[in-house]
C-alpha cells in the first residue's frame, strides 16, 4: 500500500498537479488602461476630496494592481467600470452614459496601500 501511495505522489508531481494560492486572483493578462475623458477626470476630482478624508485601511496586504485591488476590496462583480486615476484604482457601476455612477457605491483603493475609500452621492 506504501509503495501504491508513493507512486501516486510521484505521478502527481511528475504531472506537476499544483493548487493554486487561494488568496490570490487569478493571473490574467492586465488590460491597458483607457485614457479617461475630460468628463470623467472632472466628476473623479470632485470626489476625491471627500474619499481621501474617509478611506481607511480594509484588509491585510497592500495591492500592486488594479487585479490586486478588485479581489483584496472584494469589489462587486456588478462594478463593471473600472480605471486608474490619481494614484487610486476606481471601481463603479456604469451610468446609462457609460460614466461611473455616483448615485451607487464607487469604491477608491489608493495604489501600493491597503486603503479603501466609498464615495455615494447624495442630497
Amino acid at each position: 500500500m506504501r509503495s501504491f501511495v508513493a507512486i501516486v505522489f510521484t505521478l502527481m508531481a511528475v504531472a506537476g498537479v499544483v493548487a493554486p494560492a487561494a488568496d490570490r486572483p487569478a493571473p490574467h493578462p492586465a488590460e491597458p488602461t483607457k485614457p479617461l475623458s475630460s468628463e470623467v477626470r472632472a466628476e473623479l476630482r470632485g470626489m476625491l476630496p471627500h474619499v481621501t478624508e474617509n478611506a481607511k485601511p480594509r484588509f491585510p496586504r497592500v495591492c500592486l494592481t488594479i487585479e490586486q485591488a478588485r479581489h483584496y476590496a472584494n469589489v462587486s462583480p456588478e462594478h463593471t467600470w473600472q480605471a486608474e486615476y490619481a494614484d487610486w484604482f476606481v471601481f463603479a457601476r456604469p451610468n446609462w452614459k457609460g460614466l461611473p455612477d455616483a448615485w451607487s457605491r464607487v469604491v477608491f483603493v489608493k495604489k501600493g496601500t491597503n486603503l479603501v475609500g466609498y464615495y455615494v452621492e447624495n442630497w
